[in-house]
C-alpha cells in the first residue's frame, strides 16, 4: 500500500465517524488541498471549535505482496493454497526481514 492510498483510506474513515456526522469535525483536507508546504502525505482536520490538527503519514515499513508470500520458502504451499492467511504464519516476519537485509 502506498502512503497516498493510506491517506485516502484515512480520509474516508474520518468522514464516516460520528464526529463528522454530528459536525464536531468542521473540515478535513489533504495537505495538498490545504496548501501545506510539504511533500509528505497527510491530513488537516479542523474541529468545530476552531482547533486544527495536522496528521502526517509516514510509512515505517514496506508491505509484502501476496506473490512474495506465496514464493517464500518459510511458508508451506498448502497454507497459501488452503486460503489461510499466510501473513499470520509464525516465522514469516523473521524470514522477510532477512530477505530485505
Amino acid at each position: 500500500m502506498t502512503t497516498k492510498r493510506f491517506e485516502a483510506l484515512l480520509f474516508a474513515a474520518i468522514e464516516q465517524t460520528d464526529e463528522m456526522r454530528e459536525r464536531k469535525i468542521r473540515r478535513i483536507k489533504t495537505y495538498e488541498e490545504a496548501g501545506v508546504l510539504t511533500t509528505d502525505p497527510g491530513l488537516v482536520v479542523t474541529m468545530d471549535d476552531g482547533a486544527e490538527f495536522q496528521v502526517t503519514i509516514v510509512q515505517s515499513r514496506e508491505g509484502i505482496t501476496r506473490s512474495e508470500v506465496k514464493d517464500s520458502p518459510a511458508i508451506p504451499d498448502d497454507a497459501v493454497d488452503a486460503g489461510r492467511d499466510p501473513i499470520r504464519i509464525r516465522g514469516l516476519r523473521a524470514t522477510h526481514r532477512a530477505r530485505i537485509n
